[in-house]
């Protein structure tokens, strides 16, 4: 290598292309060093984006020298950037065996296993470079705690990164590796400094800007997250994980002014490549946004697509199962929320419930939820045949579980809600029959199903063709209201922060549900109602409730007219400060479901306005199954309206109380052992189907008492 080369290739280090392109020019014209002007012409050519142009000078240059080891790194670095990543591996491989001890080569072909999913090779090759080296290669050091991160050896990965950070400290990768390995050691607070540091050193570093963002997503600085995942959008706009964790973050903090660029980087993150995981985030927050049926299509065909690739990279077939099965029905139900959930809440005394004559119950918890010893997991626990935790498991793991155990109806209640693996497990068909129920209120849109539990509001006839799945269409509403106990003691209006003689507006839901035309209808109602307040819950973060006192006083509203209520542990407490409050108003994309429940339980009126899908309709069923069909108005203009009119009629507000009080005693809503006898009546039915070899169809099944 000459000196006019190592002057270029020191000034495209530097980024001075125009210098580099000189010299190569020069090197070129020069018979005796055209080798070293082609090599220099590949750097370039791949410094400036064009490694199909690379890969051309360097195999020319390579054809002149075969056996220079530099030409032959360079050859796979190029092939590397061109996607060719096995045949990057092979020529380092040849690399080496010319030379053996070479520092370079063994880091970039350790580098090279790790693009190839293979830690325990790498990590050889590292150990190499770092003997070769006699321990002065942060390369080597810094590669070798990546292959430890990747295989899971992570405190030998701490190790070997504090190696690489004593050899070279201003070293931004490392941080990052740093950084990484304190997250997956369970300390997170320990990880941040070091993206944070990475970032002082290298502004746009994409991967310190997300290891930095997605530590800070639920944290009280949730809008440096967002900050940071647009600046990844803005260096990388086809980042998926950029893309829908920066629409995410806005929904989940109540941006509502913002919802235009939160259903942008949704809709951006549709076509482009990403893990089946964060499709999942993007058809969980899809109805949020008020998207589309075709937009929820799209991220339904996304994950299905991502699976099913899965499935053939893997050769998994599905499972076949006989038609012959056992004397009761074995009924599997899956979730990682069998707790103090809103899942846990609503189906604790289900299980227990069944006609053990006909089922028996499998509980299969997929998350092994921290801290948990509430009355509702001991309860699920308690009345089921089997409890088999499943954390853990990989999907293939869990469905030969399911398997194995003979399940013949398998019913997912998680959904979009939280981690792939359930969906994928069922993807393999591990059950004759596969129903989805309550989860995150909706349809999954997915093959793999052959029910979604339903009922005639939720899911109307007209809807039908919306749904992959078969509708087993319950009588009244498709989730019941179990009953829970309510604390004797109403805590005072001054402990909760509320006025003693104002008309109390309440909603209890996830404050993610709050989009921009609810709050304006809200704001329009306070400003009609002068001496009122609205009482939303927050979440522990203070960065939801900010962004709306800062929306209200936008709209004129006084700060002191919200008022926030945080989570209490105590359910029964819960229930209990409902006293306080006079009408619970419904959000509209996504309505309350387990909250509908609970205002209903705790005595206060709900008003809802549905729209036109199933979590959008959600309300507008418990309302109607409990006779409160007054309570559902067509339009936002009959929202406020009727709003208004009952903030100003304290009798009309008393007479729904009463009709509540009754609603509690006597409607189906709030009969969870009718609902269960119904409930298997629809199962004893799909189930005599298959067996007779018939397919699923819809079904809307009449009421068992």
């Amino acid at each position: 290598m000459n000196d006019d080369f190592s002057r270029a290739h020191a000034a495209l280090l530097d980024g001075d292309l125009a210098t580099a392109r000189q010299v190569a020019e020069m090197l070129l014209a020069d018979a005796a060093n055209a080798t070293d002007g082609l090599h220099l012409l590949a750097l370039i050519q791949l410094e400036g984006g064009d490694p199909s142009a690379a890969l051309t000078s360097i195999e020319r240059a390579v054809a002149s020298d075969p056996r220079n080891p530099r030409l032959g790194e360079t050859k796979a670095r190029v092939l590397r950037a061109h996607g060719d990543t096995a045949a990057a591996a092979d020529t380092l491989a040849e690399v080496l065996a010319l030379e053996p001890d070479s520092v370079t080569a063994n880091v970039a072909l350790g580098e090279v296993l790790l693009d190839l999913r293979q830690p325990d090779r790498a990590i050889h090759l590292f150990n190499a470079a770092i003997r070769s080296s006699n321990g002065a290669s942060h390369e080597a050091y810094r590669g070798a705690a990546k292959a430890a991160l990747r295989a899971g050896h992570l405190q030998p990965g701490l190790q070997l990164i504090q190696q690489a950070l004593r050899v070279r400290p201003d070293d931004p990768e490392s941080m990052i590796v740093h950084g990484r390995l304190l997250r997956r050691t369970g300390r997170p607070k320990q990880a941040l400094p070091w993206f944070e540091k990475a970032l002082r050193a290298a502004p746009e570093n994409v991967d310190a800007l997300l290891g930095a963002a997605e530590l800070l997503q639920a944290s009280p600085r949730q809008n440096d997250s967002i900050e940071y995942f647009d600046k990844v959008v803005s260096i990388e706009p086809g980042s998926a994980r950029a893309l829908i964790f920066s629409a995410a973050g806005r929904i989940v903090t109540t941006r509502i002014d913002e919802e235009d660029v939160s259903r942008a980087r949704l809709l951006a993150f549709l076509s482009v490549d990403a893990p089946v995981e964060l499709s999942f985030k993007a058809a969980y927050w899809a109805p949020f946004l008020g998207m589309p049926r075709d937009v929820e299509r799209r991220c339904w065909d996304k994950i299905g697509a991502t699976i099913d690739a899965d499935i053939r990279a893997h050769q998994r077939t599905p499972f076949v199962h006989g038609r012959v099965r056992h004397e009761r029905i074995r009924i599997g139900y899956v979730s990682p929320n069998f707790g103090d959930h809103s899942i846990g809440h609503v189906t604790a005394q289900i299980y227990g419930l069944h006609d053990r004559s006909r089922f028996e119950v499998f509980i299969y918890p997929t998350h092994q939820r921290p801290r948990d010893d509430s009355e509702f997991k001991t309860r699920i626990m308690q009345s089921c045949d089997h409890y088999t935790p499943m954390n853990g498991m990989t999907p293939a793991q869990m469905a030969q579980r399911f398997d194995a155990d003979g399940i013949d109806i398998l019913v997912d209640l998680n959904g979009y809600m939280g981690a792939a693996n359930i969906v994928q497990a069922f993807a393999l068909k591990p059950a004759p029959l596969q129903l989805y129920w309550l989860g995150h209120g909706g349809t999954l849109g997915l093959p793999y199903y052959d029910y979604v539990v339903g009922d005639p509001v939720v899911t109307p006839d007209a809807d039908d063709h919306h749904h992959v799945e078969k509708i087993m269409r319950m009588p009244h509403c498709f989730a019941p209201a179990a009953a829970h106990p309510i604390g004797d003691e109403t805590p005072t209006r001054a402990h909760e922060g509320l006025s003693e003689h104002a008309t109390v507006f309440c909603s209890f839901n996830n404050p993610a549900k709050i989009d921009s035309t609810v709050f304006a209808a809200w704001m329009a109602i306070l400003k009609a109602v002068p001496d009122s307040q609205l009482w939303v819950s927050i979440a522990r973060a203070s960065v939801s409730a900010e962004n709306l006192k800062r929306l209200a006083a936008a709209s004129g509203i006084a700060e002191s007219r919200l008022v926030f209520a945080t989570r209490v542990d105590d359910k029964a407490q819960h229930f209990a400060r409902h006293r306080l409050a006079d009408l619970f108003l419904d959000t509209f994309h996504v309505n309350a479901a387990t909250t509908c429940l609970d205002a209903l339980w705790g005595g206060v009126p709900l008003l809802t306005r549905p729209g036109e899908h199933f979590c959008s309709r959600i309300a507008a069923s418990m309302l109607h199954v409990a006779g409160l069909d007054d309570l559902i108005v067509a339009s936002t203009d009959a929202y406020i309206a009727k709003a208004i009119e009952l903030a100003n009629d304290p009798a009309q507000l008393a007479a729904f109380r009463e009709r509540i009080a009754v609603a509690t005693r006597q409607s189906p809503l709030f009969d969870t052992a009718r609902y269960v006898r119904t409930f298997e009546s629809g199962l004893i039915k799909i189930w005599e189907r298959w067996q007779q070899g018939l397919p699923p169809v819809g079904l809307s099944l009449t009421e068992r008492i």
